[in-house]
Order: structure tokens, then sequence, then C-alpha cells
């Protein structure tokens, strides 16, 4: 089994998925170089992969859930 992120991780990630949805994409390092671009300020380097990882996730879940519509479609 994997980690559990925390609550606030999971919103933040939510949030800026909503906010800025065109700049990120499936690919775990250019979504950190990204956040690093914004000049997002993190605690620590965890809990940026973590939130890098969160914010990948749910674009893979976008990703999945556009193809399945298309199918359907």
């Amino acid at each position: 089994m994997g980690r559990v992120k925390g609550s606030n991780v999971k919103r933040l990630g939510k949030q800026l998925v909503a906010k800025y949805q065109a700049q990120f994409g499936v690919n775990f390092t250019k979504n950190k170089q990204m956040l690093k671009a914004m000049g997002l300020k993190m605690q620590s380097k965890i809990e940026l992969n973590k939130l890098v990882g969160e914010i990948t996730n749910q674009e893979k879940k976008i990703k999945q859930s556009q193809k399945a519509e298309e199918a359907t479609a």
C-alpha cells in the first residue's frame, strides 16, 4: 500500500488543477518544473513531491474520463 496524502495536499492539488489545468499534464517531472516556475513555496521537498503527485494523479483521472466519454460518444 502507498502512503496517505493529507487533506491539505489534496485540496491544494484540486485547486491548482482547476485553475491551471492547461499547464499541467501527466508527466511528474514537467509538473514539478511548472510548480517551481510558478514560484510556489512548500515547506519541504517531500511536501512538494506529494503535491506534484496529486496533481499528476488528477490529470490522469481527467484524461481517462475524457477517453471514456469519447469511446461512448
